[in-house]
């Protein structure tokens, strides 16, 4: 049984497993035996019963659900179908890239020439 790539697998101080899924923000547990029965490809049939349950497998469904739950979270993270706002001048104060705050390079003046 082949897992979703973006599962997380956390060691438990048991021995066992935490399977963290990203996407449905969920948190499996599973016990010493599983995780290893896991670890050799052979889980018992109440173990691929409750991973698939939580939609753990890998495979066209998952695929599927990545999409609809990216797509839902960027539609709600961000208004994908409104103009964006018009650039304000910057007023604050100005510092590089390193956070020294020299003025940016355009700023500083002609450039000496060596040799």
């Amino acid at each position: 049984m082949k897992l979703r790539s973006e599962l997380v697998r956390l060691p438990g101080p048991d021995g066992g497993h935490h399977l963290y899924d990203p996407l449905l923000d969920q948190l499996l547990r599973l016990t010493p035996e599983d995780a290893a029965a896991l670890e050799r490809g052979s889980p018992s049939p109440a173990l691929a019963t409750r991973l698939r349950g939580a939609l753990l497998e890998e495979g066209p469904a998952a695929a599927a659900l990545r999409e609809r739950i990216i797509a839902a979270r960027l539609r709600t993270a961000y208004d994908l179908g409104a103009s964006p706002p018009p650039l304000a001048p910057w007023t604050g104060p100005r510092q590089d890239l390193a956070g020294r705050g020299e003025p940016p390079l355009a700023e500083r003046g002609p450039v000496a020439r060596v040799g």
